[in-house]
């Protein structure tokens, strides 16, 4: 008798003497490789994994190789498309992981993983087959990591968007194989039964009746073992973890009508239900290929965004003249990159020569392109349009800001929202309460007229089967977060379309969110007849020496030489014009002893010579000009709006009545913000917070929705719930739009769930629905379910901006 090799499966070889101990017995082994890795888990506590598994390992092949074979990875530049750099020195690593077939390969490679040294979080999804390593390369590199996957039998590699896209298409080739095989047999299975159904009627001999019964169980057989496949591992899988799904009251109607058919075969009497097996199969294949079909459209898998980085780009050698085409992956820091027109842009970096106009919209959602110059920074995967750019090398990969955007998609992926657990709760209850009510079902008719029991149960697990239930809610959020996403609004967490949709009030911070950042020169002011063009001029050359901001506000004017310049941090600046020696900045450093009092609320700088004073600067934050039609847009839909600042209260106050805000606050530190969010928390409103600066954070965090400016510190947009891609207010009244639409569209799919299953089951037990029709009835029900969620994308472009934002759907 042939023994089975106890890791891998195969044929263990007469004469071998390989074994391991497993859980204190000795097992065979194929082959050296084999027992080596059986007695790497066993002896790492993992053995474990022989308990769970439901499928055999994969072969050793050339396990022993380990880090040796990925030593390649260890170099930074072959890093660039799979691996982020984050903070504390650690690193985040996407991996493709071949040989993965169950639960249990997942736990044993996230248990593994875990106790090596410098691993701080590992997460394997079993659908991708693929692993997101969190580690620090200082004490684990790359290639040991890898080599650590490699020597449990399971082959690693980068996982790129290229694979993502090939992923996908795998998966479409697997489904229409299985789709079409399940098609023509119940093509050639329904003439068969149509030839039998009138055999009932008209007569037929014995003998043809039993050699159609066997023809179409030899037909049958390869939709239930080949086409069905997945409908079976789905629900053992399901089942050996308590979790029962969708796919086990499928697999359930499968099994009972071929194995009630099978019986009659082989017994002979009763009716056969080969051509519902085979309709069935083929309908709801069918239906979960239209779902799989409209979830990659939708953009569910959103790392195919990296699709928009070329696969190659134009290097400029050391020389300027020489040129050579290299790989994306190959581009380091600090290389010149020349850019064509009419080529996708390769990296982030700076223009250092050339000019031409860039179409972000891939990356912001903006419609016209933007002019670029030297000095200008363009980012990965954009369009350069009409000109030849020259530009430096300062990110690829997955450290540009494409793949920073990606790993915020994949984070708001992974992360359920409370009503897709609801959900997902309800569809195992619901799965549970099918089974219940079928087998009443059948213990009722198998009294009453046992030939029809197997028909009419059939019908109530296929008709009863909630996909549609599960699908309502992740369908529409989907959508939702891809048409924003589109339009350059990014949802980075799970639960923000939620908050968005029943926020009451939009709290702004002002510097660099409701007004630009940028210091304007708004008034000039001297005392008495002195000219104030003069004094203009004489702060002007003061501040063409200073780094300070504020000089910004003066660049335009003209300047004389400055002698003895000098700048006094938190006061102020000095220097000799002309002989004359000036000061210009706050009134307390200008003018020492009894400074005078600003002329009115607001930001002033005051210029002074030889004790007195010369002349007011009033400076502002130019506000952005769509901030007012924003906050309009918000009010229209019935939302509160605040301004908390940590600017003096008179700026605060002009930029407040400006744009018509009846609620701020000026002076606040990052505390004192928070602190106003959980006041207002705490009388029961629902507060969405928008801000950009680092001093942000705090209450960003605190606030139940939180919203990043595009131009938002990087710390500050790790931490927000959302991000805008684009420079617009507009964007936060469109995405509460879009997220109320999305409450309203996954109400419609959830009722029409429940209606569809509670209208259609008594039909289905009373006898009235046949299998094919209940196969039907089930695929139409969520094929109604993904349409009405692509609504939300479909009408996205053209429902914006131009309808009120109170609108519910």
């Amino acid at each position: 008798m042939t023994v089975a090799c106890f890791h891998c499966g195969l044929p263990v070889p007469s004469g071998s003497r390989y074994h391991a101990d497993i859980d204190g017995e000795s097992r065979a082994m194929c082959c050296a490789g084999c027992a080596a890795v059986a007695s790497l888990i066993a002896g790492s506590g993992l053995a474990g994994y022989y308990r769970h598994r439901d499928a055999a390992a994969a072969g050793p092949a050339d396990a022993g190789a380990g880090a040796a074979e990925y030593a390649v990875f260890d170099a930074e530049d072959a890093q660039g498309d799979f691996v982020l750099r984050e903070d504390g020195g650690y690193c985040r690593a996407q991996l493709a992981i071949d040989g993965i077939n169950c639960a249990a390969c997942t736990w044993l490679i996230e248990h593994h993983l875990q106790r090596q040294p410098g691993v701080a979080a590992v997460s394997v999804n079993l659908a991708e087959q693929r692993a997101s390593v969190r580690w620090r390369p200082g004490e684990l590199p790359l290639s040991q990591l890898m080599g650590s996957i490699r020597e449990l039998g399971y082959r690693p590699y980068p996982f790129l968007a290229s694979g993502r896209a090939e992923t996908q298409r795998a998966e479409n080739r697997s489904a229409l194989k299985r789709m079409g095989l399940a098609g023509i047999v119940q093509m050639q299975i329904g003439m068969f039964a149509i030839a039998l159904y009138a055999g009932d009627f008209a007569g037929m001999e014995s003998d043809y009746r039993t050699y159609l019964r066997w023809a179409s169980l030899v037909l049958c057989v390869p939709v239930v073992a080949y086409s069905s496949a997945p409908f079976f591992s789905g629900a053992l899988r399901g089942l050996r973890h308590g979790a029962p799904g969708m796919d086990l009251p499928v697999a359930l109607a499968i099994a009972l009508a071929f194995g009630a058919s099978l019986w009659f075969t082989v017994a002979g009497g009763g009716a056969v239900y080969y051509d519902s097996v085979a309709m069935f199969t083929f309908f709801v294949l069918l239906g979960r290929y239209l779902e799989m079909r409209a979830r990659h459209r939708a953009g569910l898998a959103g790392g195919t965004m990296l699709s928009l980085v070329p696969a190659a780009a134009t290097r400029v050698l050391d020389d300027g003249e020489r040129r050579e085409l290299v790989p994306v992956g190959r581009l380091r820091p600090g290389d010149l990159v020349l850019i064509r027109p009419g080529e996708a842009i390769p990296a982030d970096g700076t223009v250092l020569g050339g000019e031409s106009s860039v179409d972000e919209s891939s990356i912001s959602g903006e419609s016209l392109p933007v002019a670029k110059a030297a000095g200008d920074g363009v980012s990965a995967g954009t369009l350069n349009t009409d000109g030849s750019l020259t530009v430096q090398v300062q990110a690829t990969g997955m450290n540009s800001r494409l793949g920073a955007i990606l790993a915020l998609v994949d984070r708001a992926q992974q992360e359920k929202p409370a009503i897709v657990q609801l959900a997902d709760r309800s569809s195992r209850w619901f799965v549970l309460a099918v089974i219940l009510v079928s087998v009443v079902t059948g213990l009722w008719w198998l009294q009453h007229e046992p030939a029809r029991v197997v028909e009419i149960v059939l019908s109530v697990l296929v008709v009863s089967c909630p996909c549609a239930l599960s699908l309502a809610t992740p369908a529409a959020m989907t959508a939702a977060t891809a048409a924003l996403r589109a339009r350059g609004f990014l949802v980075t967490r799970g639960h923000a379309l939620d908050g968005l949709a029943a926020a009451d009030t939009v709290v702004f911070d002002k510097t660099g969110t409701l007004t630009t950042g940028e210091v304007r020169l708004a008034e000039v002011r001297t005392p008495g007849e002195r000219d104030a063009a003069a004094c203009l001029r004489i702060a002007a050359s003061l501040e063409a020496l200073s780094e300070h901001p504020i000089a910004a506000a003066f660049a335009a004017q003209a300047c004389d030489p400055v002698e003895a310049f000098r700048a006094h941090p938190g006061g102020g600046l000095e220097g000799v014009i002309e002989g004359c020696r000036y000061l210009l900045g706050r009134p307390g450093f200008a003018l020492a002893g009894d400074p005078p009092a600003p002329p009115e609320a607001g930001k002033w700088i005051l210029l002074a010579c030889d004790g007195q004073a010369l002349a007011w600067f009033r400076l502002t934050d130019t506000v952005r000009d769509d901030a007012t039609g924003a906050i309009a847009a918000l009010r229209r839909a019935g939302l509160g709006v605040a301004l908390l600042s940590g600017d003096a209260a008179g700026e605060v106050e002009r930029v407040a009545t400006q744009l018509g805000v009846d609620e701020w606050r000026a002076g606040c530190s990052p505390e004192q913000k928070l602190a106003a969010v959980r006041e207002l928390q705490a009388t029961g409103r629902r507060v969405v917070m928008v801000g950009d600066g680092i001093n942000d954070v705090a209450v960003l965090a605190g606030a139940g929705v939180s919203v990043a400016m595009a131009n938002a510190a990087d710390v500050t947009r790790a931490n927000a719930d959302c991000m805008l891609l684009a420079s617009d207010l507009r964007r936060i009244p469109d995405a509460i739009l879009m997220a109320r639409r999305a409450r309203h569209v996954i109400r419609q799919n959830i009722a029409w769930a429940i209606v569809y299953n509670f209208a259609a089951v008594p039909f289905a037990a009373a006898g009235l629905v046949p299998p094919w029709l209940a196969a039907i009835g089930m695929s139409a029900s969520s094929l109604v379910v993904i349409a009405n969620a692509l609504r939300l994308r479909n009408d996205a472009g053209a429902s914006t901006l131009r309808r009120p934002v109170g609108a519910d759907g």
